[in-house]
């Protein structure tokens, strides 16, 4: 049975994707994506001002739109060792559903506008001062055993969960969650996990997983 064709701002962004990853951004034409997409180039343009504008589309939903969930968890009130755990949940969560804009983000940045480009190193700047911020607050709280330069620590960890979209697919037989354990036990000598039951994860702003794309093509 064919799949409905992409008809949403954020269909033709997953496409987008897809053909980066295929092609290259510059080897990519609006024509790939109308196809990848399962609709007219005109369509396209309906919810797509220029190709230059879904790259930077891409982008945000791996730094705009995680930075809005990051910011729930990190004002939750909550000890610092729940929020960290929260926040290695979101990395693989995020991992997960927006795999190629991730792949795409990290491997096109030459091809952002200036501006996008600088905005983007900013939120990788923001992104580890609050991480690095949060383990001082766990070490404080003897949740974080970490002896030296907190923001060491910070770096390591976020290097490997912003790694994660490069090699894990929960289809391998390793669930998203049975990854989260497995990289908490990983930092277990020093890292004291909360009892997480009784924490629920606050309702977080998660955008849209990434569209697949469609078995059959339905041209509008």
């Amino acid at each position: 049975m064919a799949q409905a064709r992409a008809t949403t701002t954020e269909r033709v962004i997953a496409a987008a994707a897809r053909v980066f990853l295929d092609k290259g951004y510059q080897g990519s034409t609006i024509a790939d994506i109308a196809e990848s997409a399962g609709i007219s180039k005109p369509t396209v343009y309906q919810y797509a001002k220029n190709k230059q504008w879904l790259l930077e589309q891409i982008v945000a939903l791996v730094s705009t739109e995680m930075e809005k969930c990051e910011l729930v968890l990190h004002e939750a009130a909550a000890p610092a060792n729940v929020r960290l755990y929260w926040l290695i949940q979101l990395h693989v969560d995020f991992a997960v559903r927006y795999r190629n804009s991730y792949r795409v983000t990290l491997s096109e940045q030459a091809d952002l506008a200036p501006e996008a480009r600088d905005e983007f190193r900013l939120w990788a700047r923001r992104t580890t001062s609050r991480f690095a911020d949060l383990l001082a607050v766990a070490r404080r709280e003897e949740t974080f055993d970490w002896p030296g330069d907190i923001s060491i620590a910070a770096q390591l960890l976020l290097s490997t969960l912003t790694s994660v979209h490069r090699w894990f697919h929960p289809d391998g037989g390793v669930s998203s969650a049975k990854l989260v354990d497995d990289i908490v036990y990983m930092i277990s000598g020093v890292y004291t996990a909360p009892e997480m039951g009784n924490w629920p994860m606050p309702p977080l702003p998660m955008p849209a997983a990434e569209v697949e794309r469609p078995e059959s093509l339905l041209l509008g």
